[in-house]
């Protein structure tokens, strides 16, 4: 699809009528042709856990303008905002018809150019590929995971991604305190603790919230309840190429013949592509669209946690209560490739 440079007779030509009122048009145009001051916020993400910081962050999502990318599993989670009245713009790769992928890329390409007339603020998770459509010191950036506090010298050596948290347009970012903040980044930088967002919080709130991830909390407790209360979280190695798919699969399987099967439940990582339940019989998997974190957030009794090493995001979540098992030596039995210490 051609730039446009009349973006309502773009959207009007290239939209059917059932699409115009379940992807909330209306609402759109009335935003890029400047008829209507109810969004106040663009909000960038592409991952679960970029999108419930935003949420447990703003807590205000209706009058949020979302731009999602990525090849996470989000389509369910903005299929829900949309049917509570948000504006989802989706430029993610494999999840969608590559028509409407299209489609909303040039009105995200409208909306990067002539974002100084837009008086919103602008919110982005970090390692986000299309900042550059997005050139204004309005933005506060969102941690996405350890990756947001490397040092300045590494966050030139990552490959295939850009760490932006040395970005000179960088109003502000949020950490949660998963690791030490740069000290170059401190005066600029919030630490928020996801406990006490999460607390203040009204039940309807934190219900929209488990609503847009479709986490059914009594489903799990009644799974905890039984005995299976190990969470095991893996890590996407297959998926991006830091080692054979053979060999992640067995490494799993070592890791999970140290527990009894019947009382673990496995957590994939949400760019995942192993599919664990044909993989291991009787075993419990959560959906890949689900923030781990919500599990501690809503206080379930989980009694211990399990991966292969700690540079998943979860492990700063859980308490002391908790009892928390690595297996980092797997990591060169099975030939996985460290690209972080």
């Amino acid at each position: 699809m051609a730039k446009c440079d009349n973006i309502e007779e773009f959207i009007i030509s290239n939209i059917s009528s059932e699409e115009y009122n379940n992807y909330n048009i209306a609402k759109l145009l009335k935003f890029l042709l400047h008829k209507d001051n109810d969004v106040k916020r663009i909000c960038i993400v592409g991952t679960p856990y970029g999108l419930l910081l935003y949420l447990l962050y703003i807590g205000d999502y209706l009058n949020t303008l979302f731009i999602f990318y990525g090849n996470y599993p989000l389509i369910d989670a903005i299929r829900t905002l949309q049917a509570k009245g948000c504006i989802c713009l989706y430029i993610s790769n494999n999840i969608i018809p590559s028509n409407e992928k299209e489609f909303y890329q040039v009105i995200v390409d409208y909306i990067s150019d002539n974002l100084d007339s837009y008086p919103v603020e602008i919110y982005r998770q970090d390692t986000s590929p299309i900042i550059q459509k997005f050139i204004n010191e309005r933005f506060t950036l969102f941690e996405d995971g350890r990756i947001s506090y490397i040092s300045e010298n590494d966050s030139k050596r990552t490959h295939g991604f850009n760490v932006s948290v040395y970005d000179s347009r960088i109003k502000q970012i949020i950490y949660t305190g998963l690791e030490i903040i740069p000290q170059k980044l401190k005066d600029h930088s919030i630490l928020i603790n996801l406990n006490n967002c999460w607390n203040s919080m009204s039940q309807i709130q934190k219900n929209n919230i488990l609503d847009i991830f479709g986490f059914n909390i009594s489903s799990l407790n009644e799974l905890i309840k039984f005995g299976r209360d190990i969470v095991i979280f893996t890590r996407n190695y297959s998926k991006v190429g830091k080692c054979s798919e053979a060999n992640h699969i067995q490494m799993y399987s070592e890791i999970i013949s140290h527990y009894n099967i019947n009382n673990i439940i496995i957590k994939p990582h949400p760019n995942n592509n192993v599919l664990y339940q044909k993989v291991f019989d009787n075993v419990v998997v959560l959906p890949t669209k689900m923030p781990a974190e919500l599990i501690m957030l809503c206080g379930l009794s989980i009694r211990k946690v399990v991966s292969v090493d700690a540079s998943s995001n979860i492990f700063g979540a859980f308490n002391e209560e908790t009892s928390i098992e690595l297996y980092p030596e797997l990591l060169n039995k099975y030939n996985v490739i460290k690209t972080r210490e």
